[in-house]
């Protein structure tokens, strides 16, 4: 087999488990959205799932809330510590640690098609924010059983100003809690620094 036929059909296998992946990552969602609407109801009865249809309790708590809230903790993450050519940005639960969101952006190199949406077109650092925005563009556009728009309560990261930039252009409202071994991190090194002078 050639090169280029190996490549063709490496594409293939990896679209087919990209779907498969992002098909998992809707139903995660979904439990998600699931688990608040059960703690929702059960200020009214603890044993409502025997009483209620999945459907009616959606329609209650719809009166309750118009949206469905998630805690998320958020990084991205580079095969190479400088230069890299890809970065790819998780977004978890932080109340199942399932991945609810992963986004994959490739740097353009020469031969990318201009202005390819996949691609990114700038310094390897930026990576990380261009594939987060592109996460949260895509997250304004969803609705949980075509009812329900997304918001983030709370997110965790590691104290990236780029990415907190882009959180509260499009999750205004979301509290940010940063990542504890992350901070005890820059401490140490802003001590360090410190002591040499």
């Amino acid at each position: 087999m050639d090169s280029k036929t190996f490549l063709k059909y490496s594409r293939m296998v990896w679209d087919a488990a990209e779907q498969v992946a992002l098909e998992e990552m809707n139903n995660n969602l979904e439990k998600e959205a699931l688990e608040e609407i059960d703690f929702a109801m059960r200020i009214f009865d603890d044993n409502w799932k025997q009483k209620l249809p999945q459907e009616i309790a959606i329609l209650i708590y719809s009166f309750i809330k118009d949206y469905i809230s998630l805690d998320v903790c958020l990084d991205g993450c580079y095969p190479t510590k400088r230069n890299s050519l890809e970065c790819t940005v998780t977004i978890i639960s932080r109340r199942t640690n399932k991945p609810l969101w992963i986004k994959h952006v490739k740097k353009a190199r020469g031969n990318t098609p201009p202005n390819h949406k996949d691609y990114f077109y700038g310094a390897s650092k930026c990576m990380e924010g261009f594939a987060l925005e592109s996460i949260l563009q895509n997250l304004s556009q969803v609705k949980i059983f075509n009812t329900f728009p997304i918001i983030w309560a709370t997110y965790v990261h590691d104290k990236d100003g780029c990415a907190r930039n882009i959180i509260s252009k499009y999750m205004p409202q979301a509290y940010e809690i940063n990542d504890a071994n992350h901070v005890a991190i820059c401490f140490g090194k802003a001590i360090t620094k410190i002591h040499k002078g």
